[in-house]
């Protein structure tokens, strides 16, 4: 078992996040890098986009191989998302993964996630995942009620995500996270709580919860659907604690929930931790850290797949972030994971001093906010995980 929090810890590991940005169709909430096919029924043709995320690994290998060390790093995940990543077959997969591991050091326990929509999943293509060494699903289901999933313009029907979580257990994997929303509209409280009750019903280790926001540049931002109102929300998300509480699941991020440690993702938590990042695809953004100065840059990519798959070089632009912005961007990754916050493990990773986060760490005791458990250690109270974006808010401009 890959031992996360020693990894994690530590400046020698890597992932990698790959953006597959087809979908069958928009989902009106979507504020993702997605684009739907033209033709519902048929693959994309996949090629010339493999080609591309080949070369976009073999130049952000070469271009920052030296100056971030990466070929004394461990490849702990990869990370498949989208768009719609399981609507390319297993072939893909298993040409990437292969030049993935040829290229990169790997951990011989390296999580590899894959998204998919029960709508375009059946046993054979989830067989065809775990063959080519794909170990753990993300299966977007959402809800388990038909008239939430109409509202939400999804492809799946209650009885197909039943059937994709059935399949997937059939199939071998034994790493499982269920995709759920909550304060839909028309939606109850005891709707709600159905969802969850549905998901725990299978044997799965991993789930997500998170409330359906309206995001600009989607359908329902520009046309709101009627949502519960914020009391209504909060007696869900009340509720929602209790039963997580019940069935043994303890919440690690604001939105992840997992039954034992061991269940909790090491792509997701590499992310909070701060720790690094390849990110290759239509829109994929990266994050990479100089061991030696502590220089961090960002990297992203041409959105549109046909400007993405013609760009001559891999990645399209590359920010560093300055040195004044370091403790925000942080605060705004760590804060979100229920570990505690060491004081240490920021001096570490960024090479800054205490004094630059002093001022706001005191301030979010003040407030309640925040806990000094020992020593430089600080934890979130309740109400710094209810104020969470008041909390990071803190850390901007030091």
């Amino acid at each position: 078992m890959l031992d996360t929090d020693s990894v994690l810890a530590s400046d020698q590991s890597l992932s990698l996040y790959v953006h597959v940005p087809w979908c069958v169709k928009k989902c009106p909430y979507c504020d993702f890098n997605s684009h739907a096919l033209a033709n519902h029924s048929q693959v994309p043709d996949w090629a010339p986009y493999l080609g591309a995320l080949k070369q976009d690994l073999q130049a952000q290998i070469k271009r920052f191989n030296e100056w971030a060390q990466l070929a004394q790093r461990q490849l702990i995940s990869i990370f498949i998302g989208g768009g719609t990543p399981s609507v390319l077959p297993p072939e893909f997969y298993e040409s990437l993964l292969c030049d993935v591991r040829a290229q990169l050091r790997c951990h011989p326990e390296m999580e590899v996630t894959i998204e998919a929509n029960p709508g375009r999943l059946d046993q054979a293509h989830l067989q065809g995942y775990f063959d080519v060494g794909i170990n753990r699903l993300s299966i977007g289901v959402q809800s388990f009620q038909a008239e939430a999933l109409n509202h939400l313009g999804r492809i799946h029907s209650a009885d197909q995500a039943e059937a994709a979580i059935e399949h997937a257990l059939a199939v071998g994997f034994e790493r499982i996270n269920v995709d759920l929303m909550m304060g839909l509209p028309e939606q109850g409280v005891r709707e709600c709580v159905a969802d969850l009750k549905k998901a725990l019903a299978f044997p799965i280790t991993h789930l997500s919860w998170y409330q359906l926001t309206l995001e600009p540049n989607t359908a329902f931002y520009r046309t709101p659907p009627p949502l519960p109102t914020e009391g209504v929300i909060d007696q869900m998300f009340q509720a929602g604690q209790a039963y997580f509480a019940e069935q043994g699941f303890t919440a690690y991020e604001v939105s992840a929930y997992a039954k034992q440690p061991d269940h909790r993702s090491v792509h997701n938590r590499q992310y909070w931790r701060f720790g690094d990042y390849l990110g290759i695809g239509a829109g994929a953004h990266g994050k990479l850290t100089d061991p030696k100065t502590r220089a961090v840059v960002r990297t992203r990519q041409h959105k549109m797949p046909p400007q993405y798959q013609s760009q001559v070089q891999f990645p399209h632009v590359v920010d560093e972030v300055k040195t004044a912005e370091l403790p925000f961007e942080y605060a705004l990754n760590v804060w979100r994971l229920r570990d505690v916050f060491s004081v240490n493990d920021f001096e570490t990773r960024l090479g800054l001093s205490k004094s630059c986060i002093e001022a706001p760490l005191a301030e979010a005791v003040r407030l309640g906010l925040i806990v000094e458990e020992e020593e430089n250690v600080f934890r979130k109270t309740a109400l710094g995980e209810r104020f969470l974006n008041d909390l990071v808010g803190l850390f901007c401009g030091g």
